[in-house]
């Protein structure tokens, strides 16, 4: 599971799978075999006013820790 919140200033209009609820940020990946990636495409609009362009995202359930 991956936590990929958008900041204030931000407006969600979709996302690249169907996996990801705006609501939570909650991005629900299910099992990855190892060495495997998964990307996940936020598109979003810019709210008039916004100068902070940063997004982060964590993993938040893993079997194993996340090196990096």
């Amino acid at each position: 599971t991956v936590l990929d919140m958008l900041p204030n200033g931000y407006q969600f209009v979709s996302a690249s799978t169907a996996a990801y609820v705006n609501t939570t940020g909650v991005w629900s990946l299910g099992a990855l075999p190892s060495s495997s990636s998964q990307t996940l495409i936020i598109t979003c609009l810019v709210l008039s006013g916004q100068t902070n362009y940063v997004n982060f995202a964590e993993i938040s359930g893993a079997p194993l820790p996340d090196p990096n």
